[in-house]
């Protein structure tokens, strides 16, 4: 997070982290106003934003929200080489269209 904030602190758009992540926080609102389909896809320990956060939620029937047990922020490594298996659920997800 230090990294974050020093980014942050170093451009003149936003005035803290508070208004940084502000800006790009999607709510109830947002989400029911998605008029293509679209796949959220979290994790259940993910430090930065909890996959149960998402448990409340109510979107609109474009979106899915598909929570993993394991994944992190952006960690959904299927191996020490780098693959993500993201990849394979994306696959899916465009497969059906």
């Amino acid at each position: 997070m230090k990294m974050t904030e020093k980014m942050i602190n170093s451009t003149e758009e936003f005035k803290d982290l508070d208004h940084y992540f502000g800006t790009y926080t999607l709510g109830e609102k947002e989400l029911s106003q998605i008029l293509i389909p679209t796949t959220i896809l979290t994790a259940k320990d993910d430090p930065i934003i909890r996959g149960e956060s998402f448990l409340s939620l109510h979107p609109n029937r474009n979106v899915r929200i598909s929570i993993q047990d394991f994944g992190g922020h952006n960690g959904f490594l299927e191996n020490w080489k780098g693959a993500c298996w993201y990849f394979r659920v994306l696959d899916e997800i465009f497969s059906e269209y």
